[in-house]
């Protein structure tokens, strides 16, 4: 893949595709400043239509040609197993936001600031442990698990009564969220 020539300046496509012999559907696009990605090509049947489907995977050589065939195996079983088109997938996962964008732009501002008068407080706890814990996980990633494990490391780090003002600041950002996720559902 290293050898690879980068795509003609002079073409009219912006880069040229290669296939995998080794895994059907998976390509890697080569452009004309010699950045390489690995993409994978299906289509899936909707309706009477079959609709083409292109799906980044990511870019040669932080990603491995067998860490691309497996990512393109894994979307293909899914596909004919369970039939989740790995696009809707991906669709709705970017749909959600993680935890700094929802405690910057929602809690903070829509809740905190308007109802209680420690918001300076929650605002340095998260600066200083939550965001650096949280804040590019995706809100539906966040698991009861993660929660304990970050408090084991504030008990321990500090203390018990400060994992308990985590925890308790944590409980009132998860409610939020409950009522966040509520109100965009349809009735």
């Amino acid at each position: 893949l290293e050898a690879l020539p980068a795509h003609e300046k002079k073409s009219r496509s912006a880069e040229s595709e290669y296939n995998d012999t080794g895994c059907p559907g998976l390509k890697i696009s080569v452009s004309k400043n010699n950045k390489k990605r690995f993409v994978h090509r299906y289509q899936i049947r909707r309706g009477r239509k079959t609709v083409r489907r292109c799906i980044r995977i990511g870019e040669f050589p932080v990603i491995s040609v067998q860490q691309a065939r497996e990512i393109v195996q894994d979307q293909r079983m899914e596909l004919q197993i369970n039939g989740i088109d790995p696009h809707d997938k991906r669709q709705t996962k970017s749909d959600e936001i993680t935890f700094s964008q929802f405690f910057e732009n929602t809690y903070l501002n829509e809740y905190a600031k308007m109802n209680k008068k420690s918001w300076k407080t929650d605002l340095i706890r998260y600066n200083s442990d939550l965001k650096d814990e949280f804040g590019d996980m995706l809100l539906s990633e966040i698991k009861r698990s993660d929660i304990k494990l970050f408090l084991n490391k504030i008990k321990r780090r500090s203390s018990g009564p400060n994992a308990n003002r985590f925890q308790s600041l944590l409980s009132v950002i998860f409610s939020q969220v409950q009522e966040f996720i509520s109100e965009d559902l349809p009735n």
